[in-house]
């Protein structure tokens, strides 16, 4: 964020969420999530990140580039009435985590 000018004035990380393997077989598939096997772990960060609309974009484009899987989960622009193309962005990301 720094790069790209932008100020983050929240970055909490959020609940993480175990994603079970999946089978064809039904039976396998009426069992609880205790005996399934873990595939891996979602995890959510909530962020809000202020600065120019464009830099802001690049921001976002470096982040889908990145080596890691990250989803943008839900985001909300909004746009400042008195400071011409500056936004707020609050969203919510997830990162993978191997078990």
């Amino acid at each position: 964020a720094l790069e790209y000018k932008l100020t983050v004035t929240k970055l909490e990380r959020d609940k993480e969420t175990p994603v079970y393997k999946t089978t064809n077989n039904s039976e396998n598939n009426n069992q609880k999530n205790e005996n399934k096997q873990i595939d891996y772990y979602k995890i959510l960060v909530k962020y809000q990140v202020t600065g120019n609309y464009l830099r802001y974009m690049n921001f976002r484009e470096s982040i889908a580039n990145m080596d890691k899987i990250v989803h943008f989960e839900k985001e909300e622009i909004k746009v400042m009435p008195k400071k011409k193309g500056i936004v707020v962005a609050d969203g919510v990301l997830s990162v993978i985590r191997l078990p």
